[in-house]
């Protein structure tokens, strides 16, 4: 069965949630696709490709997300990365910007760099103008750290636009940076 609204695949026993129209019984994937349901059945009811490549577009960010999201090894954490990638490309940083860029409280970003500097990865130091600033940077193994990864992204980015013709590749990135724009604020990439 599929949730007439975004084209997952689902079982309704596992549905997140359920709506009756015109006598019938719809099921959702999240609680999100319901209540845009809700609002307007007729729109979601009639045939239209949106469902489908809404259920597509999830599925390839999901793979995408496996292979740009993993931690570079099972010693990092996610956070741990983000951040890593964070001071790799915008340098030294005072730690409340990199807890706002990794969108984490920045009592949590404490722990995490405690942890990085552990690793040897990052190291911290107070702000000769002002004591009570704390500014992050990498290490040289983090940063070693940090190009091994980011050479390994780039690999994989320039393989998938071998898929592409350039034409293709620049109606690409223009929609992506669509996509992203319209992310709501406070998201994380979101403007």
């Amino acid at each position: 069965m599929r949730d007439p609204v975004c084209g997952m695949d689902i079982v309704p026993t596992q549905a997140a949630a359920r709506s009756e129209y015109a006598g019938k019984i719809y099921y959702f994937c999240a609680r999100v696709c319901k209540e845009l349901f809700d609002k307007d059945p007729e729109r979601y009811l009639t045939p239209q490709p949106f469902p489908q490549h809404a259920r597509a577009l999830y599925e390839a960010l999901t793979i995408l997300g496996k292979a740009f999201y993993a931690p570079t090894s099972s010693e990092l954490t996610d956070v741990e990365w983000f951040a890593l990638r964070t001071l790799g490309r915008q340098g030294e940083s005072m730690m409340r910007a990199l807890a706002e860029e990794c969108a984490v409280a920045l009592s949590t970003m404490t722990g995490v760099v405690d942890r990085l500097v552990k690793k040897g990865l990052v190291q911290r130091r107070h702000s000769e103008e002002d004591r009570r600033v704390v500014l992050v940077s990498l290490t040289r193994q983090g940063e070693i750290t940090y190009q091994k990864r980011l050479d390994a992204d780039m690999r994989l980015i320039l393989t998938m636009l071998k898929a592409l013709d350039p034409a293709e590749q620049v109606q690409l990135v223009a929609m992506m940076e669509k996509i992203v724009h319209s992310l709501p604020a406070g998201f994380p990439g979101g403007s």
